[in-house]
């Protein structure tokens, strides 16, 4: 049997290592763009999320456009900032 498409959209700010983002995709969604500063993050999220676009960067410093740019992102997903959690990275 074939899958359906996934037709909802998510961009996703603060992604961590993907957890929430890999609830989305179990819900059918598609996870097509996310975002994470720390670099110790990227690895597992790759590994987790081959097809989703991964900006490793300051989110102050990424344009809106960047994200928007051939995309209709139907969610905008964001997990609060964990200073304490980031402290034990």
């Amino acid at each position: 049997m074939k899958m359906p498409e996934k037709k909802y959209k998510v961009a996703s700010f603060f992604a961590g290592c993907g957890g929430l983002d890999l609830g989305f995709e179990q819900a059918g969604f598609r996870v097509v763009w996310a975002n994470e500063s720390a670099a110790h993050c990227r690895a597992t999220y790759v590994r987790n999320h081959p097809e989703t676009e991964l900006v490793l960067d300051d989110v102050c410093k990424i344009s809106p456009d960047s994200i928007l740019d051939k995309r209709t992102i139907t969610i905008l997903s964001t997990v609060t900032y964990c200073k304490i959690v980031r402290n034990f990275s």
